[in-house]
């Protein structure tokens, strides 16, 4: 019933708020700072490509001093995409005032155009043609392959790794998906805890097998109704064996302990992600699936690669109306020994104008569901008072159609 909800609820926040189908126009388009670095006004983006956009700005930020910003609407209603993207990047100053190294990364998907814009200060050097290698061999195949998240996720590495010289501490060639579901294993070695072996016995069923029941904590809502009722069809549904084409069976937790590595025992401990092993009760065959929780707050570590790492933040300097602050951010793994500490400026607070007054009852609603939405935005709609850096663009950059 809870996935029913939330299926219901994320079709009309989409409908309602989401705006597709129409052209927006820079002052619709809500910056999404200081909460984020991504502002999707289509729903196109899953949670976890979100999560990691915002992780990427973070550290770029961190690492750099510089900021890139991730853009995708729908249309520019027939304005030059190249002219829309700039005069967005420069309403919303991204990049450090006298510095001018902000990237935008925007994408309008039924035009088909996608445009990186340089601020003025990265324009030299191979930064044009950076830019354009990256649209031309890592965007443009993904958006034609059907893959605009894993093309605009891509993209935005690229750019902090080849323009920024900030290498992530993630990368993935495409989009985080709702799940994945992995071909059948190398045999694995036999469990210490024989009554959990999966080798069938003379009935043909092996022990602490039951047969799989929906259970709304392995799906994982990514805000788009689509994409959920999918996450939900596929939780439901038992694979079956590619051998014998018999339905499979799922191992309960405590027997599918036995024959999950050591980092994904780490990942289901912390509750990250729920691992499921799959048995034929025929011949044996098995499967393993695994369903990420975007909820948790945990992430990738850069070491193990185990989705482990919590992050905790503590205020060094408040932000005040005059000046910036400073937070520091502690990084820890719950499977290995990783730790990294960086700290992370943060805007200085703004004052609230006549306009947010106005709109504070309808931002009142995207506030508090934000974690259901699969766009970010501040608490002000429009692009003025963006709490980007300041930096400008003379729009230079690369352009791309597909």
């Amino acid at each position: 019933m809870k996935a029913v909800h939330a299926c219901r609820f994320a079709l009309a926040l989409l409908l309602a708020l989401a705006g597709r189908g129409g052209a927006v126009t820079i002052e619709q388009i809500p910056t999404p700072r200081p909460a984020g670095w991504v502002t999707d006004l289509t729903g196109t983006l899953p949670a976890a490509t979100l999560a990691e956009l915002n992780r990427l700005g973070d550290e770029v930020k961190a690492k750099s001093g510089a900021e890139i910003a991730v853009v995708v609407v729908d249309t520019t209603g027939g304005a030059a995409s190249r002219d829309f993207a700039t005069r967005l990047f420069n309403a919303w100053g991204i990049g450090k005032a006298g510095k001018d190294n902000g990237i935008l990364v925007f994408t309008a998907l039924a035009d088909h155009n996608v445009e990186i814009v340089l601020g003025d200060g990265l324009t030299g050097g191979d930064g044009v043609q950076a830019s354009a290698a990256i649209v031309r061999d890592e965007m443009i195949p993904r958006f034609r392959q059907g893959d605009p998240a894993g093309a605009i996720l891509t993209g935005a590495q690229a750019c902090a790794q080849r323009i920024l010289d900030v290498a992530p501490s993630v990368l993935s060639s495409s989009g985080p998906t709702t799940s994945e579901e992995y071909a059948a294993p190398p045999p694995l070695p036999a469990p210490e805890r024989t009554e959990t072996a999966l080798s069938p016995p003379a009935n043909g069923r092996p022990p602490s097998a039951v047969r799989s029941r929906f259970d709304p904590r392995t799906l994982v809502p990514v805000g788009l109704a689509g994409s959920l009722v999918g996450a939900l069809l596929f939780a439901l549904r038992a694979p079956r064996c590619r051998n014998c084409k018999e339905k499979m069976t799922k191992l309960d937790e405590a027997a599918d302990d036995a024959y999950l590595e050591k980092s994904e025992q780490a990942e289901e401990r912390v509750g990250s992600v729920d691992h499921q092993i799959w048995v034929c009760p025929v011949c044996g065959e098995r499967k393993k699936r695994r369903f990420p929780r975007l909820g948790s707050g945990y992430t990738k570590c850069p070491e193990c690669s185990a989705r482990t790492v919590r992050s905790t933040r503590a205020t060094i300097e408040e932000a005040t109306y005059s000046h910036g602050g400073l937070e520091q951010i502690d990084q820890h793994c719950a499977n290995c020994s990783y730790s990294h500490s960086y700290t992370h400026s943060t805007p200085m607070l703004q004052r609230p104008s006549d306009d947010d007054d106005r709109y504070s009852s309808s931002t009142a609603l995207l506030s508090s569901t934000s974690s259901a939405s699969t766009w970010s935005s501040s608490s002000d709609s429009s692009s003025s008072g963006s709490d980007f850096g300041g930096g400008h663009s003379s729009g230079d950059g690369a352009s791309g159609h597909w």
